[in-house]
């Protein structure tokens, strides 16, 4: 039996994750990978758990500058490879029907290979009080941090 549409969103994901994976140089305990797509406007990001603490992307660094490259050029290069599959989403939707979403939230734990999306198909960014993904990645950030001080 040949793939289906599910199968490609799959790959897809699974690329995102791999690709947040490999800026963090595979020492992530947990990745978080954020997608938006809404009113032609494309944005992504990513943050890791790593020791039991919520890092950016651009804070890797400071864990431990000798792991982390968090040059602007390769965060510019995993931002775009992410947009890529973005844009891929968005046309294997389109090509087979389906609704493209305008916000996708993926993670995925390390040891335990769980992996979980959430996905959304009304405006997110719009709604929020400035008006960018930066807002909505940060708030994430924090929820996510506050999962980990609860489990403490």
């Amino acid at each position: 039996m040949g793939k289906v549409f599910e199968d490609y969103l799959s790959d897809i994901q699974k690329d995102m994750v791999s690709i947040c994976l490999e800026y963090a140089n595979y020492k992530a305990d947990k990745v978080f990978v954020y997608a938006s797509n809404e009113n032609n406007v494309i944005s992504s990001d990513c943050f890791f758990e790593i020791n039991h603490s919520i890092v950016k992307k651009s804070k890797l660094k400071e864990i431990d500058s000798a792991l982390y490259d968090t040059s602007a050029q390769r965060q510019i290069a995993c931002l775009k490879a992410l947009t890529n599959d973005i844009k891929e989403i968005a046309a294997l939707c389109r090509d087979n029907n389906q609704p493209v979403p305008t916000e996708i939230r993926l993670f995925y734990d390390v040891q335990t290979k769980k992996a979980g999306a959430n996905y959304q198909y009304d405006p997110v960014v719009a709604k929020t009080k400035n008006g960018i993904s930066e807002d909505v990645v940060n708030d994430w950030i924090e929820e996510e941090r506050s999962k980990l001080k609860v489990g403490s």
